[in-house]
């Protein structure tokens, strides 16, 4: 239910424009396939361009991880590690560059993207 409900954080509660990626990549529990396990440890990424954007999403994961285990009786642990924040490049260096590039290869193939995804 958890993974699932992850993936909804960005389509739900994020403006769509917004660049955001929130994944589960890890999911580690049980020894036997027939044997429902005692814990389970889910491992992921948030990645945003946006400080706000990225308190929203612990938020959210919080909020997600502590309705779901409550409802079935469970409990959790969400350790969230904020790594760097997002490079933003400066509009003045970033136009130079620009300009630069529209010099040695033309503009149709120097282009800004005013929102990278």
């Amino acid at each position: 239910q958890y993974i699932n409900a992850v993936q909804t954080i960005a389509s739900r509660n994020v403006d769509p424009t917004e660049p955001v990626v929130v994944t589960i990549g890890r999911v580690e529990g049980g020894s036997a396939h027939n044997i429902i396990p005692e814990k389970v440890k889910l491992w992921g990424t948030a990645r945003t361009l946006s400080p706000d954007t990225e308190d929203l999403v612990i938020k959210k994961l919080e909020a997600l991880a502590k309705g779901i285990t409550e409802s079935a009786g469970g409990s959790y642990k969400l350790d969230f590690n904020k790594g760097y924040p997002a490079v933003i490049n400066s509009e003045k260096e970033a136009q130079t560059v620009l300009n630069s590039a529209s010099t040695l290869f033309g503009d149709e193939i120097a282009i800004e993207m005013r929102r990278p995804i």
